[in-house]
């Protein structure tokens, strides 16, 4: 077997391991929901960074919100040169349809009522906030 068809195997094994996975899940979120909770997240606490968990993997990456949000930043051409990797800019794209949950460190001064308000008036989201952490589901 050729390295390229080495590499096709591996990928349909991946895919058929994450539609297994996805199967005894229930999915909560769309790549356009990710994006739009990504740009609410940003604007409204200046939090720019979060990690996911992906499904069938239990790394937490780090990623760079805006790269991922649905509308460019003033750095549009870092984030359309780099969109979908992670914060490291190495451990290549992350699928929005796979990410399990994200986990956001909220700073002090962010009031949980309203960013709460926020969140559901743009959308119906699975959200929870633990003491200083906002957790946003794709897949329960």
């Amino acid at each position: 077997m050729t390295h390229n068809g080495k590499q096709a195997e591996r990928q349909k094994r991946y895919e058929k391991r994450i539609a297994t996975i996805q199967a005894s899940k229930y999915g909560l979120m769309n790549n356009s929901k990710w994006a739009k909770i990504f740009r609410l997240i940003t604007e409204y606490t200046g939090v720019v960074e979060a990690r996911a968990k992906i499904l069938g993997d239990e790394y937490l990456y780090s990623m760079k919100l805006e790269i991922y949000a649905d509308t460019l930043s003033s750095s549009e051409s870092y984030s359309t040169n780099l969109r979908g990797y992670t914060a490291d800019g190495m451990a290549g794209p992350l699928k929005l349809a796979e990410i399990e949950y994200i986990i956001v460190t909220l700073p002090p001064n962010i009031d949980h009522e309203t960013l709460l308000l926020i969140i559901h008036q743009n959308g119906q989201y699975e959200i929870e906030i633990q003491a200083d952490t906002l957790i946003v589901y794709g897949w329960k």
